[in-house]
């Protein structure tokens, strides 16, 4: 579902304004700030929700361009919660000319580079998010992941290194947009055959990732990522990774 958010306000003479009553709430972004890992069925869920208001919007050829957990609303509607998009500032009909928008954070390499845009600028995004439900990171709160290192697209990089070989999420951070799935394939399977398949740090991929992390082994860092996982703990020390600044000690 995608919805657009008004704040009503009469000009100053008339003295009137309008409110109009919103029932959500920002529920992702609540959830990230407790440091709160998601299970896989509410990550499931809150993705096919998401996926269904993108598909509908790339539908009419309009860029959201602002995918974020704080433009992701949740309305509890007793068992079966609906989420939806919101915050449309920056939403555009498709072309393909370079634009800085958005947060820096969830920016696509391609933005980065100050090149083409087009629909799957969104598909990254959404990725980012889900990475952030699937580990419980709230990114924004990481020391040192400042704009400046997301606009050089260092942080894209480690990102896609970080989930090669994830099956649904790895396909949406690829840094060669044209690899990168589509709205419409998401959209056909919506993540829903076997739930949504996603590794944070896949064994494939462990000669690069060794070599991106440091002397540290691969094995360290994956048993270090799966034992956070499974404990549902914070995610900085893990981010910290990420960036390239620490390893986990080998046991």
């Amino acid at each position: 579902m995608a919805v657009k958010i008004i704040n009503v306000e009469r000009d100053k003479e008339k003295e009137t304004k309008e409110t109009l009553k919103r029932e959500v709430e920002l529920f992702l972004d609540d959830k990230r700030s407790q440091h709160t890992k998601m299970t896989s069925q509410q990550i499931t869920h809150v993705s096919r929700n998401i996926i269904s208001g993108l598909h509908y919007l790339h539908g009419k050829r309009i860029l959201h361009r602002d995918i974020k957990p704080e433009n992701i609303l949740f309305k509890d509607i007793f068992t079966n919660p609906i989420f939806s998009l919101a915050d449309f500032g920056f939403s555009k009909e498709i072309d393909t000319k370079a634009t800085f928008v958005g947060t820096p954070l969830y920016w696509a390499p391609e933005i980065c580079a100050g090149g083409p845009q087009d629909f799957r600028v969104d598909i990254w995004s959404m990725g980012v998010v889900i990475y952030e439900m699937l580990t419980g990171l709230a990114l924004d709160q990481v020391p040192g992941l400042t704009n400046r290192v997301c606009i050089s697209g260092e942080w894209c990089k480690r990102l896609h290194h970080a989930c090669r070989g994830g099956g649904d999420l790895a396909k949406m951070v690829t840094l060669n947009v044209d690899e990168r799935i589509t709205i419409d394939m998401c959209y056909e399977s919506r993540l829903q055959e076997t739930g949504i398949y996603l590794q944070v740090a896949p064994s494939t991929a462990s000669r690069k990732l060794g070599a991106l992390f440091g002397r540290r082994t691969f094995a360290a860092y994956n048993k270090y990522v799966q034992d956070k996982l499974r404990l549902g703990i914070s995610g900085y020390e893990n981010h910290e990774i990420l960036r390239g600044t620490k390893m986990p000690k080998d046991k």
